[in-house]
C-alpha cells in the first residue's frame, strides 16, 4: 500500500513539474512585475517580491548580452557605462507600453528586443 501511494505521489509530482516547464511567461506578467519596481522607486505602494523578480530578470539579460555574442541580430548591444538596473527596467517598461500588441509574447524575447533597440552599437 505504501508503495502505491509513493508511486502515485511521484507521478503527480512529475506531471505537475512537466506542466510548470511548459508555462511561458509573457510581456503581460513582466509589465506587471516591472511596474512594481517603478512604483517602489517613486515611493508608491508596491510588491517588493514581484518587483525584485523583474529587476533580477532584466539585469540578468543585460549581463548575458554584455558577455555573449548575439547571433541572428544585425547589430550588437552597446549599453553605456553607468546605466543602472532601474534605468534598464524603465527601458523595458517603455517598450512594453509602446507595443501592447506584443504583450502576449515571450518575456525573454520582449526584454531582448527592448534592450537591443534602446542600446544598439553605433
Amino acid at each position: 500500500m505504501k508503495s502505491i501511494i509513493f508511486i502515485v505521489t511521484i507521478l503527480l509530482c512529475t506531471s505537475s513539474i512537466c506542466a510548470a516547464e511548459e508555462r511561458t511567461y509573457t510581456g503581460n506578467e513582466l509589465l506587471n512585475n516591472c511596474n512594481n519596481v517603478i512604483a517602489g522607486v517613486e515611493g508608491r505602494s508596491h510588491d517588493m517580491f514581484v518587483g525584485g523578480y523583474c529587476l533580477g530578470y532584466v539585469d540578468g539579460i543585460d549581463d548575458a548580452l554584455n558577455i555573449l555574442p548575439i547571433e541572428n541580430f544585425d547589430r550588437g548591444y552597446c549599453r553605456p557605462k553607468n546605466v543602472t538596473a532601474g534605468q534598464l527596467v524603465r527601458v523595458v517598461v517603455k517598450y512594453l507600453k509602446n507595443h501592447p500588441e506584443k504583450l502576449h509574447e515571450n518575456q525573454f524575447l520582449l526584454t531582448l528586443s527592448a534592450l537591443l533597440n534602446a542600446f544598439p552599437c553605433k
